[in-house]
């Protein structure tokens, strides 16, 4: 992974530029799961469909969404609460990843997942390195599972300390698409913002 050591760094309290501002994840919130609230919905209409089923958040960064009170939904009512309680007693277990945060580096168990959610990640892992990546998030998908992915259209407003954006995989929705269901061969929602 060639830029696992540039993630792992931040992670640990390293440097980072915000919009050209040399930033630490002590001054700045960065990768705190906050690309759940986007997809919030149908996260928690699956889980309600589907009472029981257990998640993966895969490449959850700080996964402060998770357990700290935060806006869930940033348009809504001013209430916070942690994702956990938005999503409500229908969800049986959840597990969190990300193979560059000390905290939840370990990979998950050796089950499958009713819905595995990649929120913001896939845009930050070089072309030649998804094919890895989405074999091991079909890896961990059940038989009736589901697969939901967002990512970005543009480039980030985070950069490496070397000025290089984060964001180093940019594509249109098609060509998101097709690499996706090459290697995903389970249930997938793609959501392609701007």
């Amino acid at each position: 992974m060639r830029y696992a050591e540039k993630y792992k760094k931040i992670f640990e309290g390293g440097e980072f530029l915000k919009t050209g501002q040399v930033k630490t994840t002590r001054t700045e919130f960065i990768f705190d799961g906050g690309g759940l609230s986007r997809i919030r919905h149908d996260i928690k209409n699956f889980i309600d469909s589907n009472p029981g089923c257990i998640l993966l958040d895969y490449g959850c960064g700080t996964a402060r969404y998770w357990h700290m009170k935060v806006r869930v939904d940033p348009r809504g009512p001013k209430q916070q609460m942690t994702f956990l309680e938005f999503l409500g007693s229908n969800l049986s277990g959840f597990y969190r990843y990300d193979p560059n945060h000390p905290v939840y580096q370990k990979r998950p168990p050796g089950i499958k997942y009713d819905i595995v959610i990649v929120a913001d990640v896939l845009e930050h892992i070089p072309l030649d390195e998804l094919p890895g990546v989405l074999k091991d998030i079909n890896s961990f998908v059940s038989v009736d599972g589901i697969v939901i992915i967002t990512v970005p259209e543009t480039l980030s407003k985070n950069s490496f300390i070397d000025g290089e954006n984060m964001h180093c995989t940019l594509m249109s929705t098609k060509e998101w698409g097709n690499l996706i269901t090459k290697y995903i061969k389970k249930k997938v929602q793609l959501t392609h913002y701007r």
